[in-house]
């Protein structure tokens, strides 16, 4: 699975670095930028290598075992929708049904669920 940063993200990253270490007095807002855009990178590549744990929801999805929020709750996904497709739940409470995003595969929803916590986290 690639990384999720564009190519124009990567050539961002890539200047602020660049022109951050020819101003280290000015260069903060850049360095800063260039550490969000890292912990996307970082994110996805971790991602990558994630593999879900699941236990079954007693509400028809699945709980992500090894995805745990700052808050302390765990990982849950759930295809139990009528157009059968699958969604983080954490979803349904920050945004309406119809704007929450979908995925093909139990995995696919779990792996962007992780890599979202870890964005958070960082």
């Amino acid at each position: 699975m690639p990384t999720m940063i564009s190519l124009p993200e990567a050539q961002e990253l890539h200047e602020c670095i660049g022109r951050a270490i020819a101003d280290p007095v000015g260069g903060r807002a850049l360095l800063e930028r260039a550490q969000e855009l890292a912990a996307v990178v970082v994110s996805d590549l971790l991602a990558d290598d994630f593999a879900p744990l699941y236990e079954r929801w007693r509400h028809g999805g699945w709980y992500v075992l090894n995805v745990r929020y700052p808050s302390g709750g765990c990982g849950c996904v759930s295809a139990n929708f009528a157009d059968k497709r699958w969604r983080i739940v954490a979803d349904l409470d920050r945004v309406p049904f119809d704007q929450a995003p979908t995925f093909r595969a139990r995995d696919e929803a779990a792996r962007e669920e992780y890599r979202r916590t870890i964005q958070e986290l960082s």
